[in-house]
């Protein structure tokens, strides 16, 4: 790229050309297939014997059922790297020759939407109450385990979806109560 570029641009750049896999391969971490195809993984954030860490190859991105920690690549590097988000952005621009004004991609960190951050925590805030609550749901109910299993995958095919909302997650908690009534 070699030219002046926000945090948005470098992010998008980020998504679109890292793939989740070849990251998780990078830092020698190892995948398997589940019975349905879907590549999973023991989660490197929290200590687990069976894997619970999901990944999806199709929106490049990941979500552990067991932590209920998931996001898209600058996610992963964030945590497993433990860096902010801005010093993932910077090493990025910097080691890949993308701008050689910081200032510029800085600035737009300074500036960025509050609202995004706000709305990104919202969402694994419900989506791990809804977790917590389906664990001690099944805990009463082990009979139950289908209609449990069936919010599971209701839960992750929706945090899939690109623009989810708070209106969306509030629905999706809806859904998951009148699965499990």
């Amino acid at each position: 790229m070699n030219k002046k570029v926000n945090f948005y641009q470098i992010k998008e750049h980020m998504i679109d050309n890292i793939k989740i896999l070849d990251l998780i391969h990078k830092y020698g971490l190892k995948t398997t297939y589940d019975s349905t195809n879907r590549h999973k993984m023991v989660c490197p954030f929290h200590k687990e014997e069976t894997a619970s860490m999901m990944i999806h190859i199709d929106t490049n991105s990941y979500f552990c059922w067991g932590c209920s920690f998931g996001g898209n690549i600058i996610d992963f590097i964030m945590a497993y790297e433990k860096k902010t988000f801005s010093q993932v952005i910077l090493d990025y621009a910097q080691n890949n020759n993308i701008s050689d004004n910081n200032y510029l991609i800085n600035k737009s960190i300074e500036n960025s939407n509050k609202k995004t951050f706000d709305l990104e925590k919202y969402i694994k805030n419900s989506t791990l109450e809804m977790n917590v609550m389906l664990r001690e749901f099944l805990k009463k109910n082990p009979h139950r385990q289908e209609s449990v299993d069936k919010c599971f995958d209701i839960i992750d095919e929706h945090i899939k979806k690109d623009n989810v909302t708070e209106k969306d997650m509030d629905h999706l908690m809806d859904v998951i109560l009148s699965e499990i009534k």
